[in-house]
């Protein structure tokens, strides 16, 4: 755990204390271990603003994105059922 501070996540982004003058970022992240980034991919999200809804699909946490029309399954509860079976010699 780090004590969030300018200094200590600069790495990361920044703190921001005026969420609506603040200017967003666009940046492709950083390339992580041997497989390279494509050029002109990683960085062309833009801007957008909408909800996410969620709903339980049986076992499944299905999400909506409605500000992009994704839809992501983003948990599950699993029910586990177990049968023990005694022997005897």
């Amino acid at each position: 755990m780090v004590h969030c501070t300018e200094k200590t996540i600069q790495e990361y982004g920044r703190l921001v204390h005026d969420f609506d003058s603040e200017e967003v970022w666009i940046t492709t992240w950083p390339q992580p271990g041997w497989r390279p980034i494509c050029p002109g991919t990683g960085n062309q999200a833009g801007i957008t603003s909408g909800a996410f809804k969620y709903k339980w699909k049986g076992d499944q946490l299905a999400a909506v994105n409605e500000a992009v029309g994704g839809d992501y399954i983003t948990g599950t509860h699993l029910t586990l059922q177990f049968k023990i079976k005694v022997f005897w010699i």
